[in-house]
């Protein structure tokens, strides 16, 4: 198994807020992508703690039984939050962020969804997609389950609706899901076959009149790999780089993604 990963700021920001991490621990291959929060203070270093906690709490996946969707989420953000006890003038909103991570191990592919973004997984001549998106722009952060106040806030007061779109049958129909409901991947892999895990900025792509480019039209640039040695997703998004600057093309959001190949 191979894995790369990489990010890239957006237009519109001063500073990168994704972050993303993959790697292979004893057999199991993971990727990890967190895109933070551009409302909250000190999510840069936010985004690179909560990834790098899911990293440590991959361990977890070694052992034979696996950890379920929401005790793991609750110890990444928890060890995450370690940071406030060295750094305590760090703000107390600076793990708002989302997470993404995928691990393949004895042929399985696992994959939780805290937040909005993408999962791609081809498989010979299949592919399936999911795609979230909160309607509100305002996902449900695992951060939130380390202050009560701000839950309660965020069930109270957002608009909470959201989109899964799922093409497993073709047919990209709309799911709705309730708050913090899991969002789960599972299937089986097969040599050959490629998982690729991205933030949301892969909305942002626009034109050079400024036109939204459709999210799908960009995921297939992100997985036109012309092979897997080396860093294969740092190339491909160098190449796509190169020719959006050609075309005008822009991406206000940041971006970060990883992939796993079988």
């Amino acid at each position: 198994m191979t894995t790369d990963h990489t990010f890239e700021i957006g237009k519109d920001h001063h500073i990168c807020e994704d972050y993303a991490l993959s790697g292979v621990m004893n057999d199991m291959a993971y990727t990890i992508v967190c895109d933070g929060c551009s409302a909250s203070d000190d999510v840069d270093f936010g985004a690179r703690a909560l990834a790098f906690s899911a990293r440590e709490q991959f361990t977890s996946f070694l052992s034979p039984v696996p950890e379920t969707f929401l005790n793991f989420g609750i110890k990444c953000i928890g060890r995450a939050s370690e940071v406030f006890k060295t750094f305590p003038s760090i703000n107390s909103q600076s793990l708002d962020a989302t997470l993404i991570v995928s691990m393949v191990k004895d042929n399985q592919l696992t994959c939780f969804m805290y937040g909005d973004g993408v999962v791609v997984h081809r498989s010979g001549n299949t592919t399936r997609v999911i795609h979230v998106e909160y309607l509100s722009g305002a996902p449900s952060y695992l951060s939130y389950h380390l202050d009560a106040g701000r839950m309660k806030n965020y069930n109270k007061e957002a608009n909470l609706s959201k989109l899964v779109i799922d093409n497993i049958d073709g047919s990209f129909e709309p799911k709705s899901l309730t708050p913090f409901e899991p969002v789960i991947i599972t299937a089986p892999v097969s040599a050959g076959d490629v998982i690729m895990i991205s933030s949301d900025g892969i909305n942002s792509y626009r034109t050079a009149t400024e036109e939204p480019i459709d999210w799908k039209i960009v995921m297939e640039e992100f997985v036109g790999y012309k092979n897997f040695t080396g860093e294969f997703v740092k190339r491909r998004m160098g190449a796509f780089k190169r020719k959006c600057l050609k075309e005008g093309i822009t991406h206000y959001d940041d971006i970060s993604c990883a992939t796993i190949v079988i």
